[in-house]
């Protein structure tokens, strides 16, 4: 049986590890540490699960694209790839889920055009349902990068695709997008940062509350969309992208 961890050792662990690792990576490690002593404590192997010393997570700077920038990267990337970051600026959704939407999911109500996010992807894996747990449908506008009158072949084939017609991944995606930052000089943002972000500091700045923006978001608790987006200046958020594009000639 396991005796002598305490406190003090633990506390070395933490401190021993890496300086390279972020503060976030080091809970982690000390929270996988905690689970399996937890394990080997209902196990018999281990008599008391001792206390943990306590790791501080800086919070994440708030950053989101304004529209100039926004437009200035966009006409850096290349046509055939706008569509699915026009989108993801529009409509606030994660990467994952508009890589695996397919034409199906395109449906109307009341004569208007909708998409439903129904599904996602977790890595190289296809997963039906979201990670909120329920299915969210938009109206879809014309500039919203989804053709009206697409030459659909299958209904199960996928709506943003690259030249092979394989679905984009999430590191074609990074890739696309790094490059393009680059080219346009403007201050780095993350593709979340850039879409999903900034069009909820939009619908906050025009004075959705916290519940809506977190259903439209699919934010399974309130409580995630107030630590995105509380705190944050009024006027600082009105800067952001109104969530319309303006396309180049770049192609």
């Amino acid at each position: 049986m396991i005796q002598k961890l305490n406190l003090r050792i633990l506390t070395q662990f933490r401190d021993d590890l890496p300086a390279r690792l972020s503060m976030r990576t080091k809970k982690l490690i000390l929270d996988e540490v905690r689970t399996f002593l937890r394990w080997l404590h209902a196990g018999g192997d281990l008599e008391v699960v001792p206390p943990f010393p306590a790791v501080k997570v800086p919070r994440p700077e708030k950053k989101w694209m304004l529209d100039q920038d926004w437009r200035k990267v966009l006409q850096e990337i290349l046509e055939l790839h706008r569509p699915i970051f026009t989108f993801m600026r529009l409509y606030g959704v994660r990467d994952g889920e508009a890589r695996a939407l397919k034409w199906r999911d395109i449906g109307k109500v009341e004569g208007e055009r909708t998409i439903k996010i129904r599904r996602t992807w977790s890595g190289y894996e296809l997963m039906e349902g979201c990670k909120s747990g329920s299915d969210r449908e938009f109206f879809l506008e014309d500039d919203c990068g989804i053709p009206a009158s697409p030459k659909v072949v299958s209904l199960e084939g996928f709506i943003f695709t690259k030249p092979n017609g394989q679905p984009y991944s999430n590191s074609s995606l990074t890739k696309i997008w790094r490059k393009a930052v680059k080219a346009a000089d403007v201050p780095y943002v993350s593709i979340k940062q850039a879409t999903r972000v900034s069009f909820g500091f939009r619908k906050v700045a025009e004075g959705a509350t916290y519940e809506e923006v977190g259903a439209v978001l699919g934010h399974r608790n309130v409580s995630t969309t107030q630590r995105y987006y509380a705190g944050v200046e009024l006027e600082q958020m009105r800067k952001t992208i109104r969530g319309r594009t303006q396309t180049g000639t770049k192609s």
